[in-house]
């Protein structure tokens, strides 16, 4: 299961938070990797990134 914390109010956020972007970019292996930003419902600042 995933897990959630903000950056900014260090809440721990159990549901599934609201997406807001998502963004394409290579590691060091030239892997793609999918990263989505998310808000945090409790102080609306942006999430910590979580890999897909």
């Amino acid at each position: 299961m995933n897990e959630f914390k903000c950056k900014l109010c260090d809440k721990k956020i159990d549901a599934t938070p609201y997406f807001e972007v998502h963004e394409w970019s290579y590691n060091e292996h030239g892997e793609l990797l999918g990263t989505s930003i998310f808000y945090c419902d409790i102080c609306y600042s942006k999430y910590l990134y979580k890999e897909i």
